[in-house]
């Protein structure tokens, strides 16, 4: 649920004319609210005319719902978390929406529509049953899917990365010279700003290749910060790479839905 803010007040006064104080502090608490993106947890806090207000549900294992309807699911996803089950782990973002849809009936379901890296955080797309799954598959090509990150070093401005990528046996991904095993990697990007010999910048994939954009930016010798896989270690605690649009039509209404994240709050200091 999104609101905008009509005249200056505290973040409790706005939110009390539609929720009860009770369930306010509760919203406050679980850290469920948001301004312009970010996370609030302050009564108290001053908001003005304009500020967009967001309520989420935030789920078991710090993952924030979103979005959801009869045939979809979106949520946030955290960082180091698996989307589906390895032979290791099995506590997995899957896992956990699994069991959120069961508490509302034990016959619910969710499909996996497409990964995130486990290093990678943000936006994702779940499917409620096996139709709307493979209608979002078979138009997957038109999903617009953009990502933020921090990398090492000063980039151009803008530029396209476009390389030919084959994976070894320690399931290391690597670009090389195209033949018939390597798959085509093409990542759009954008410098929005430089700071303290960190580019952060925007990426909008055109192809969705395994550790496309962590490889892509260390082949331009400008690994992502926090990439102990492809870059250096820099003594950050995740990976800077965060996937923060996903818009798409409905298969079932046909509607254009956008969904936009913010940033992580680590992020602001480079920006």
């Amino acid at each position: 649920m999104s609101y905008v803010v009509e005249e200056d007040s505290t973040l409790s006064s706005f939110l009390e004319k539609k929720f009860t104080k009770k369930q306010v502090k509760q919203y406050l608490k679980n850290r469920e609210v948001f301004v312009n993106g970010q996370i609030q947890t302050h009564y108290n806090f001053l908001v003005k005319e304009k500020d967009e207000i967001t309520l989420v549900k935030r789920l078991e294992n710090d993952i924030l719902l979103l979005y959801e309807d009869k045939d979809i699911l979106i949520v946030d996803k955290p960082y180091h978390m698996l989307t589906i089950a390895d032979l290791k782990r099995k506590n997995t973002l899957y896992t956990s929406l699994s069991s959120y849809v069961k508490k509302q009936n034990i016959k619910n379901k969710i499909y996996i529509v497409h990964r995130l890296d486990q290093e990678t955080a943000g936006i994702m797309v779940f499917a409620k049953n096996s139709d709307i799954k493979e209608k979002l598959q078979q138009n997957w090509n038109e999903v617009t899917r953009e990502y933020q990150a921090l990398v090492h070093g000063k980039v151009k401005e803008n530029d396209t990365l476009h390389f030919h990528l084959k994976e070894n046996r320690a399931m290391q991904v690597y670009a090389t010279k195209k033949d018939q095993y390597t798959k085509e990697a093409i990542t759009e990007y954008t410098r929005l700003c430089f700071k303290k010999n960190i580019s952060f910048v925007n990426i909008t994939i055109k192809t969705g290749r395994k550790h496309q954009i962590r490889v892509s930016f260390k082949e331009i010798g400008c690994p992502i910060l926090g990439d102990t896989k492809y870059g250096k270690k820099d003594g950050c605690k995740h990976l800077y790479l965060y996937a923060s649009k996903l818009e798409f039509i409905h298969p079932r209404t046909g509607k254009m839905l956008t969904f936009i994240k913010p940033i992580p709050d680590d992020f602001i200091p480079f920006t």
